[in-house]
């Protein structure tokens, strides 16, 4: 019965070292929480740059569409011009 006793003793045994060398030691967990700290921080530099570039963009696409506008209407007069002093535009 003893040596029984020893044998589930020393497999109890075995099982915590492999649960006590899977565990996190304190300084990992601290390194984890300083990696993650880190990586919020990069993600938040992100978002502000991709939230930068988006107005960019979108003041390039208003910009765009107020010159196209302008060339358009720029097209406009020339040909109404070209009509009254009888001028052929070629395309």
């Amino acid at each position: 019965m003893e040596s029984d006793q020893k044998a589930r003793f020393d497999e109890l045994n075995a099982k915590l070292d492999r649960v006590i060398d899977a565990m996190a030691t304190k300084e990992e967990v601290q390194n984890l929480q300083n990696e993650v700290g880190g990586l919020r921080e990069e993600v938040r530099k992100l978002t502000t740059a991709v939230e930068n570039l988006v107005k960019l963009v979108t003041a390039l696409q208003t910009e765009y569409a107020a010159i196209k506008m302008q060339m358009l209407r720029y097209d406009r007069w020339f040909k109404e011009i070209a009509e009254k002093v009888g001028i052929q535009l070629k395309s």
